[in-house]
């Protein structure tokens, strides 16, 4: 009888102990949920609760909720759409591995919920490699940029977010995901997983894509030095 009683006693205290911690665990869930939904809502107020559960899923792979959270804390500059061709060919020049520079198209998409003529421009450029002086086509790579140009500077950034967070979505996959993060490059950036050498990245206003590319080798130097070109062309803007 005594054993029957010391064996309850064990198992009651067994879940004193073990429930303040899973009931802990919960409610911090429920926090960290509730705080992404908040940063969800105001990168985009009509986002739609279906929105948010399913991006809120995205971010347990991808993690860049927080990324975004603290760009818009530290929201302070813009990039301009008019540095952008020099900063590219300054990029280029700096690589000096025989890569020219072409303009292909600008267009604006509908699929922001503002005005038409608030949604941010995307300029799509060729990057190509000639192997000599008579500029025989080697390899090429297209890049696509998009700056967000409302005058609020957060504003810009949330729109810029929002933007990027559309492109993420539109190639995930619930079975896989397309993209694995990468650190340590931009405000946050991820590298796709079924096409070698193809990213994109988010930066203060800016949205960058590298794809259609058949020189993987050198894209993530050019992403690398365009990066190191805009930081250096905001410092000293604001010097």
């Amino acid at each position: 009888m005594a054993y029957i009683n010391l064996f309850k006693i064990t198992i009651l205290l067994s879940i004193l102990f073990i429930i303040p911690p899973i009931a802990h665990a919960n409610i911090n869930n429920k926090a960290i949920k509730m705080n992404k939904e908040r940063i969800l809502k105001e990168i985009n107020a009509n986002y739609s609760e279906w929105d948010i559960n399913h991006y809120i899923e995205l971010d347990d792979d991808l993690k860049f909720i927080s990324a975004f959270e603290e760009e818009s804390k530290q929201a302070n500059y813009t990039v301009n759409k008019l540095q952008i061709v020099s900063i590219l060919e300054n990029t280029l020049k700096k690589l000096d591995v025989g890569l020219k520079l072409k303009y292909e198209i600008s267009f604006r998409d509908t699929f922001m919920d503002n005005s038409y003529s608030n949604n941010p421009m995307t300029e799509v450029y060729n990057i190509i490699l000639t192997e000599d002086e008579n500029q025989i086509l080697e390899k090429k790579a297209d890049i696509a940029i998009t700056i967000s140009q409302l005058q609020d500077i957060k504003q810009a950034y949330l729109q810029t977010q929002q933007r990027f967070i559309y492109f993420l979505n539109a190639s995930y996959s619930s079975t896989l995901c397309q993209f694995r993060k990468i650190d340590n490059f931009g405000t946050y950036a991820v590298k796709s997983t079924r096409m070698k050498g193809d990213f994109m990245w988010i930066y203060k206003n800016m949205m960058v894509q590298i794809f259609n590319n058949s020189m993987p080798e050198l894209s993530l130097k050019i992403a690398n030095m365009f990066q190191e070109e805009v930081e250096h062309e905001l410092k000293k803007l604001h010097e």
